[in-house]
């Protein structure tokens, strides 16, 4: 469980995740649906889905930080990448 929801306090990993949960929701209009197994059906750019399953990775050491989260953005960009 996260941080903020365990009585412990939020931390960059704990952000990191609500940051995904937050992407997932924008992305897919999904605000009831839970990031649980099955989550990436509804996300429909693989590029993306990669990216939120790191933000959301159940152990809060292997979720990437801002300046990470920021180079992946970047890098989209200079791809050419837009949702449609």
């Amino acid at each position: 469980m996260n941080g903020c929801f365990s009585g412990k306090s939020a931390t960059t990993a704990t952000d990191v995740y609500a940051f995904g949960v937050t992407a997932f929701q924008l992305l897919t209009g999904e605000f009831s649906q839970l990031v649980s197994p099955g989550w990436e059906s509804f996300v429909k750019y693989p590029l993306l889905r990669l990216d939120l399953a790191d933000y959301c990775n159940m152990d809060p050491n292997q979720r990437p930080n801002f300046s990470e989260i920021a180079l992946r953005f970047s890098g989209l960009a200079r791809a050419g990448f837009k949702l449609s």
